[in-house]
């Protein structure tokens, strides 16, 4: 007779079995998971202010070096920039548009673009405003 195969979605996990596949990925079994603190308004204009450089997307990167050297709109330097973020931004349309996407895409360029579309995702997760109101119109570039 043969032996009856054990569903193990159906019948679940005997504790012998959880605790052979925790220890084959190496999970602690005393783990208790950390629960992370809201984001706030506070932590949104300390991000912007000191938000390490490096961690910075290139284009924002080169866009703050840009500007610290005074290259602005209308400099064949910075038009250059726009247009090498747009090809990105085109290339991202088509892959959004060849996945089902709307091909609605925004790449933030400047410091404050990229920290309200961080946090943007942050109160996603936490159902709380975290953004200042006077940076709440930049949300529209993401929508």
């Amino acid at each position: 007779m043969k032996k009856k195969r054990r569903n193990i979605v159906e019948d679940g996990l005997t504790k012998e079995e959880l605790a052979e596949i925790k220890e084959r990925l190496g999970i602690d079994e005393n783990y208790k998971p950390v629960k992370q603190e809201d984001v706030t308004e506070q932590d949104f204009y300390n991000d912007l202010e000191n938000r390490p450089f490096d961690t910075l997307p290139k284009q924002v990167q080169i866009h703050e070096i840009m500007v610290q050297e005074g290259i602005t709109d209308g400099h064949p330097m910075y038009d250059e920039m726009i247009d090498s973020i747009q090809d990105i931004v085109n290339y991202e349309i088509d892959r959004s548009i060849a996945e089902g996407g709307d091909g609605d895409f925004y790449i933030p360029i400047t410091r404050e673009e990229y920290i309200v579309w961080l946090y943007m995702l942050c109160e996603c997760l936490q159902d709380k405003p975290a953004i200042p109101g006077e940076y709440r119109h930049l949300i529209k570039l993401f929508e």
